[in-house]
């Protein structure tokens, strides 16, 4: 894979994804000792992947799917590739690697965990080793703990899977031209949660839309709020959703706007800070600004 894959074109360069996923380039020993306690043995187009640049955040995030997930109707998004090693919290044996989305958010055991999707642990991309074994190339799987865990392929190996990546640009751009009968608001429903658990999603904004049968759409979406905010009430009607945050303003999404709020949540990778999840829904949604 080093031999054709342009580095510079394929990683997200910023200082939150070096200080975040980059580890050292991995050893022999390292690798050694992490498919030790993995239990399996990692793919070969993946370790050559990672002595380019172990761990990170690729530039393209989108892996176009046939069938849909709990966020999207035709594709899923990875935001960062865990390295290989245990010094950061995000690296496959890391605090938060491979093994804690088994344990703590009970993930299948079925393989490796080295993909992080922009829904913040309640989807994952992993190595799935069930056919081929412990020492076989695995087969590339993404898991939507929102569906049930419900397993969907990805790719037959790992290279497939990084050739097959595309600019996440491509579905905002398909999501804001969206007929409207895939936003219709007596089948949506919406409520704010929180998520506090580690890797949670913190407060966010949940929206469920039921589809008819043979229609094809977003079926959930999540949106980050940002976490000082006291929302005061949720409606749902008349082609809008409307939320009511006292203070902090009255934002409202319609079949125009969803795309490209959810987009730029989620595109720097990461929750963004609460200044940063406020300015970009006053940007995209706000039909009263917060009071100052």
């Amino acid at each position: 894979m080093n031999d054709t894959l342009d580095r510079n074109a394929f990683w997200k360069v910023s200082d939150h994804a070096r200080r975040t996923y980059e580890l050292p380039y991995p050893t022999d020993d390292m690798i050694g000792r992490v498919q030790g306690e993995l239990g399996y043995v990692l793919p070969i187009a993946y370790v050559d992947l990672m002595r380019q640049r172990n761990g990170g955040m690729p530039k393209r995030t989108a892996f176009p799917t046939r069938a849909s997930t709990s966020s999207a109707p035709d594709h899923v998004e990875v935001d960062a590739i865990l390295g290989i090693g245990d010094a950061l919290k995000l690296s496959l044996c890391g605090e938060l690697g491979s093994a804690f989305w088994m344990k703590e958010w009970g993930y299948p055991a079925i393989g490796v965990y080295f993909g992080l999707c922009p829904s913040a642990g309640h989807e994952m991309i992993g190595f799935d080793y069930r056919a081929c074994g412990p020492e076989g190339e695995p087969r590339v799987i993404h898991v939507d703990q929102e569906a049930d865990y419900r397993i969907t392929d990805l790719a037959d190996n790992f290279a497939e899977f990084v050739a097959g990546l595309v600019d996440i640009e491509r579905f905002a751009r398909a999501a804001d031209a969206l007929p409207a009968f895939l936003w219709r608001t007596m089948s949506i429903n919406a409520e704010v949660l929180r998520d506090d658990r580690v890797g949670g999603l913190g407060q966010f904004l949940n929206l469920d839309q039921t589809l008819a049968e043979g229609e094809v759409g977003w079926t959930n979406k999540k949106l980050f709020l940002p976490q000082r905010w006291k929302v005061e009430r949720v409606t749902v009607g008349n082609g809008v959703v409307r939320l009511n945050a006292g203070v902090d303003g009255e934002y409202v999404l319609t079949t125009q706007n969803i795309g490209s709020l959810s987009f730029e949540l989620l595109n720097g990778g990461g929750r963004p800070s609460d200044n940063e999840t406020q300015t970009i829904w006053i940007k995209h949604a706000a039909t009263r600004p917060p009071i100052e």
